[in-house]
């Protein structure tokens, strides 16, 4: 079932990070954005750090284990980092250095495999 679907139907959405991970990047990509935009609520306890971490390895893995770098999952793990590193640093300045540093390390990833095409 799409997550769109679930977002659509279901309050507060019952979803798991294994039910995103399953569908395309575009999809799982709305979610995270619907979520942050307050459209949509994340379960209680939600463990973002690791949505961001397995989006993260399976955009340098690109679709089917390609090994082509794919760019919305990227876009997916840099969402949920950005946002990390924002609430941490609200809460105390420099607690979100580790997660800017994911993704900083993610984009550098990124931009030196497009430029060896």
């Amino acid at each position: 079932m799409p997550i769109a679907h679930l977002i659509m139907t279901q309050f507060p959405p019952k979803i798991s990070i294994d039910r995103i991970l399953e569908q395309n990047p575009e999809s799982a990509l709305a979610w995270v954005k619907n979520t942050f935009s307050a459209q949509t609520t994340a379960p209680q306890d939600f463990n973002w750090l690791l949505l961001a971490d397995v989006s993260s390895a399976k955009a340098r893995k690109g679709e089917n284990n390609a090994g082509l770098f794919d760019r919305t999952w990227a876009e997916v793990a840099t969402a949920i980092y950005d946002r990390l590193a924002e609430v941490a640093e609200q809460k105390k300045p420099g607690s979100g250095e580790s997660v800017k540093i994911s993704s900083m390390m993610l984009r550098a990833g990124a931009i030196a495999t497009i430029s060896a095409l």
